[in-house]
């Protein structure tokens, strides 16, 4: 996958009061797990272990314990001439309009949009900071360009929905694995295709999505 895609962290906090007195002076991102390590080191890891040399990480405010936490990016290899890691917010953005101070992850995105433009990868990967998992994108890639589909989304299928998952973004699958719409898991059900959060496009696709749900003035 390397120099073929391109990948983008969202920093949007999850809505959820268990973590509010955590993150009171931090991103979600910057919690940290065992010790040593922070939760955005699961999304970090995942993007460099599948060959992503290209990452931006879009924070809106409170990231200073993220800039403290990655330093250059050496830790992940992410220091370099050629791509690397970049911390974006509307606060850097040259000519923002105010764009990220708008409700939403998407004029924070809109406010630094030239880095995706200026970017020489075909697919981007958009991914939550927050999502504790181990994914190959190498693999997901591959599943994405043999479905010929627009975008693709990665889900994981559970049977403890009503019990773990309160809250979550759920999706409903036809046969032919095509999501027919998004809901939100109300601890009715065990059973629930949870959304992890993590998509696949092409980068042209992505920016043509940007500007057009920020002209409708739609927030996320």
């Amino acid at each position: 996958m390397k120099n073929e895609c391109m990948g983008l962290i969202n920093l949007d906090s999850i809505q959820n009061p268990s973590v509010n007195v955590l993150s009171d002076h931090r991103p979600v991102a910057t919690i940290p797990i065992a010790g040593r390590y922070r939760l955005i080191d699961f999304t970090l890891s995942n993007m460099v272990n599948s060959g992503i040399t290209n990452v931006g990480i879009y924070a809106r405010e409170k990231y200073r314990s993220l800039t403290d936490h990655l330093g250059s990016g050496k830790d992940w290899d992410l220091s370099r001439k050629q791509g690397g890691l970049y911390v974006l917010s509307p606060e850097n953005a040259k000519n923002n309009n105010n764009y990220g101070y708008r409700k939403g992850d998407i004029y924070t995105i809109l406010a630094n949009i030239d880095y995706i433009e200026k970017s020489p990868e075909e697919y981007v990967i958009v991914a939550p900071s927050y999502m504790i998992c181990s994914i190959d994108y190498n693999d997901l890639l591959k599943y994405h360009k043999k479905s010929n589909n627009d975008i693709t989304i990665v889900y994981k299928r559970v049977e403890n929905a009503n019990k773990d998952f309160k809250n979550c973004n759920t999706l409903n699958i036809d046969k032919d694995k095509l999501v027919k719409n998004v809901g939100n898991n109300l601890n009715t059900f065990p059973s629930a295709n949870i959304c992890m959060d993590t998509f696949i496009m092409k980068r042209t696709d992505f920016i043509e999505c940007i500007y057009s749900i920020a002209s409708m003035g739609t927030y996320s």
